[in-house]
């Protein structure tokens, strides 16, 4: 019995180190692949101690670098209850697309617990919006009449979100939470 438990003592610690080694880099992969589905490059850092851990969406670490991806906005759900499963978080996507509109980076920082330091800069013709919101919305097709000129939409947002609420920078939104005066042009709760 006692060969019996030693025997199962070392195939586990077998296991456990080559999981270390082997499911990283295979979450990683698997990872980069859905983001790179529609097109462009993408790369993903992950790691845990243990590396299982990774399997249920949580670990030390996660950073990922993007361009040229392509991303649906439809069905993206509770992102930020999935990276607070991470302690160190870093995401850098540029010239990408999130639906309508043409990102031209996306910078995404973990600043504490709950707490992200979110800096989005990118734009989108309104016909796009509205072609991507009939769609969405009602099945309509939204095009421009002949001749009249492309008004385009900025999107250039800095915030960060706690579990307090949101927050912005001095010198562009409300000084305290919870105020009722109107934010500022660019900046705009993005998340």
């Amino acid at each position: 019995m006692r060969r019996f438990a030693i025997r199962l003592a070392i195939a586990l610690a077998a296991l456990l180190v080559a999981s270390q080694f082997l499911l990283p880099p295979y979450l990683e992969h698997r990872v980069a692949s859905s983001l790179t589905q529609h097109g462009g490059t993408a790369s993903v850092d992950l790691a845990a101690i243990p590396a299982v851990r990774l399997l249920f969406a949580h670990g030390r670490k996660l950073h990922m670098t993007g361009d040229r991806l392509s991303v649906d906005l439809q069905g993206q759900r509770d992102v930020f209850k999935r990276l607070d499963n991470f302690s160190d978080v870093r995401i850098d996507i540029s010239q990408s697309r999130a639906g309508p509109f043409s990102v031209g980076r996306v910078l995404v920082t973990k600043a504490g617990n709950h707490s992200y330091a979110v800096a989005i800069a990118g734009d989108a013709t309104a016909g796009d919006v509205a072609r991507y919101a009939g769609t969405r919305l009602g099945g309509a097709s939204v095009k421009p009449w002949p001749g009249w000129p492309r008004p385009r939409l900025v999107v250039s947002a800095s915030a960060s979100r706690s579990t307090r609420g949101w927050t912005w920078p001095r010198e562009r939104g409300p000084r305290r939470r919870g105020t009722s005066k109107a934010r500022s042009p660019g900046c705009l709760p993005v998340l």
